[in-house]
């Protein structure tokens, strides 16, 4: 089986993370697409990081009706932080029949030589990666370097991303075009985002 991992704060989910699903799914030709939602992101200490309970209740609503879109809550049980690469050494152990591949947007694509451990990634897993058309900064060496790795696909995007719906809901401003109805009411219900 052929399985995607596409991980994130989902800080909230959005459409946007919708259509880059469906995208590696299909275009990628998946039989499944894993949402991991990640308990506590490395690289996301400076940024209002809602509880995980909330974001994974958002997440859910915001994938359940996708076929083939799975939300996978494996991280929950590896040691705080949760780096990509102790994530995938962890998953590819539990499931050895299976190949998987590392779902990500471009704009993330650009920061890999921050992650830990690149290389290592690389040779465990390919790399599916959503193009950005506002993409604009160089590629790292490891990525130029590993571009054999690295399988991209094109997508009809959006500009749009979860660090702008939090300025919007903190302004008071309507989100509601960026986001499917059950996660907007949500928001609202639970007051998020709004300090």
């Amino acid at each position: 089986m052929n399985i995607g991992l596409f991980g994130g704060s989902f800080n909230p989910p959005h459409i946007g993370h919708r259509i880059f699903a469906g995208v590696f799914k299909e275009k990628g030709m998946l039989d499944q697409v894993w949402v991991m939602v990640n308990p506590e992101p490395p690289h996301k200490s400076d940024v209002h990081l809602i509880d995980y309970h909330y974001r994974l209740e958002m997440s859910k609503m915001n994938f359940n009706s996708m076929d083939g879109v799975i939300i996978n809550e494996i991280e929950t049980s590896l040691p705080s932080p949760q780096y990509t690469i102790d994530s995938l050494k962890h998953i590819i152990s539990l499931y050895p029949d299976c190949t998987f591949y590392l779902c990500i947007g471009e704009d993330s694509l650009r920061t890999l030589d921050s992650w830990k451990s690149p290389n290592e990634i690389f040779s465990l897993v390919d790399l599916f990666v959503v193009k950005r058309d506002n993409a604009t900064d160089k590629l790292p060496d490891i990525v130029l370097q590993k571009s054999d790795k690295i399988h991209w696909l094109e997508a009809d995007t959006i500009p749009i991303s979860s660090n702008m719906i939090r300025n919007k809901l903190k302004n008071g401003e309507d989100t509601s075009e960026y986001l499917i109805p059950e996660v907007y009411d949500y928001i609202k219900k639970h007051k998020l985002y709004i300090e």
